[in-house]
């Protein structure tokens, strides 16, 4: 089982549909063809379209879109001192890069720029109320004071009432990591769809955690030798992954895994302890939810791709010893200077320096 994708597949208008044949009545002889029945489909057609949805993290910023989206998380520990809601002298760093991405990026013309405040669950509901409407308040203050009136603005206070992680550990206590990424002021807006459609860039700064859109990647009957590997092991299976190059597709990084059974009984992994119900609420939901690729030179971590509730990725199927089956899971691509990656998993350990093409 080790199908590539087929990238690049034009799409064209369609022509006439095909007409239904008639089956054929007569007694087939042997070794002739015969006309079964054709029956076009009836009722309703309908189809439906998935936006793809991504996340990029870094140590002072997440990066989330949505289809037509993008919201832009900033951790209020970089942007305020404890329990202030004036900006600190490095929020001043951070929020230019956010102009920067907004200016490039935001379209004026579906407005608003909506930035919203969120706190952890520590103090009082109303304490934490206002304390999130004046830090969303200043971070407005500063943007339109760098943006100008070409954009309209909404800023709004959230305060505990929307964690993206857990105030308190499962199995009961404080959990400050997860307290750490509620506290956050997120900017949200529309992108902009006149930038140009295919571009790349030979910018060297050190800041980029996002690459250039591309044109869709070649066919590739070889995916290249095995870079890296990684070993799962229970008191009755054996599974081994292989990691093969990964390479640049559009906007994305396709990540090629060779899932390989090595104990003997039939394994169904899924849900299987070494890939999925990663600990991030994003991508938990991954059949690869607790493999994140993550940038050294950047310290950003990329999730995969997602739509609505679904994966851009294979699934992996039941198995018999020696079985392997590929899969063809999609990132947001790293910058464009970025020619390795490190895959991290949460139960199999990581493998460092695997090539990006």
């Amino acid at each position: 089982m080790a199908m590539a994708p087929f990238t690049g597949i034009p799409v064209t208008d369609g022509t006439t549909p095909p007409a239904a044949k008639e089956r054929d009545t007569a007694t087939p002889a042997p070794g002739s063809t015969f006309q079964w029945p054709v029956v076009p489909p009836s009722g309703k057609i309908w189809s439906a379209v998935s936006d793809v949805n991504e996340l990029v993290e870094t140590p002072e910023k997440t990066t989330r879109q949505e289809g037509t989206q993008e919201t832009i998380g900033l951790r209020t520990d970089v942007l305020f001192r404890f329990d202030k809601a004036d900006l600190s002298d490095k929020a001043a760093t951070v929020l230019d890069e956010v102009v920067a991405e907004t200016r490039e990026r935001a379209d004026p013309a579906k407005p608003p720029i909506l930035i919203e405040g969120h706190t952890d669950s520590k103090g009082e509901p109303g304490y934490n109320q206002e304390l999130s409407v004046k830090r969303a308040e200043a971070v407005h203050r500063y943007l339109a004071g760098k943006l100008g009136n070409a954009y309209v603005y909404k800023a709004a206070g959230k305060g505990e009432s929307e964690p993206i992680a857990d105030n308190t550990k499962k199995g009961g206590g404080d959990n400050p990591e997860g307290r750490a990424l509620n506290r956050r002021v997120e900017i949200s807006y529309q992108i902009r769809q006149d930038r140009p459609g295919t571009t790349t860039t030979t910018d060297p700064s050190a800041k980029k955690v996002r690459g250039s859109v591309r044109g869709p990647a070649p066919f590739r009957a070889d995916e290249g030798p095995v870079v890296g590997s990684l070993r799962w092991k229970s008191p009755s299976d054996e599974l081994r992954v292989d990691i093969r190059p990964f390479h640049r597709d559009g906007a994305y990084l396709v990540a090629v895994f060779d899932v390989v059974l090595e104990s003997s009984r039939v394994l169904v992994p899924m849900p299987f302890g070494p890939f999925t119900g990663g600990s991030h609420p994003f991508s938990s939901g991954s059949d690869y939810g607790t493999f994140t690729l993550f940038d050294p030179a950047t310290q950003a971590r990329y999730h995969p791709l997602k739509m609505n509730t679904e994966f851009v990725e294979n699934f992996v199927p039941s198995l018999e010893k020696g079985e392997v089956s590929r899969s063809y899971v999609y990132y947001p691509a790293p910058a464009d200077s970025a020619r390795s990656i490190t895959l991290q998993t949460e139960h199999l350990g990581d493998v460092a320096n695997i090539p990006i093409s």
